[in-house]
């Protein structure tokens, strides 16, 4: 995983953790275009990773949402809507 370098107040430390997001979730959005699935759920485990640590160190909250929808995002693109026929 890549980290933000040590930071020294909360603004820097939120703008680290969301230039991580961002190049996670520029990685699954390459990856999904490539149809390479197996690489964007990697991708996808690395985000949430970091989610998770900024959570824990109170810099991030609310990711719930936006993991859902990535998930979503994954698994629409590899088997379809779902419900669809």
């Amino acid at each position: 995983m890549i980290c933000p370098r040590p930071a020294s107040n909360g603004a820097e430390q939120v703008e680290g953790v969301r230039s991580v997001i961002s190049f996670y979730e520029k990685r699954i959005e390459e990856s999904l275009s490539k149809r390479d699935f197996d690489i964007a759920r990697s991708w996808y485990h690395e985000m949430c990773g970091a989610y998770f640590l900024a959570d824990r160190l109170g810099v991030l909250v609310d990711h719930q949402q936006a993991e859902n929808e990535w998930f979503q995002r994954i698994q629409t693109a590899q088997y379809g809507q779902r419900g669809a026929t």
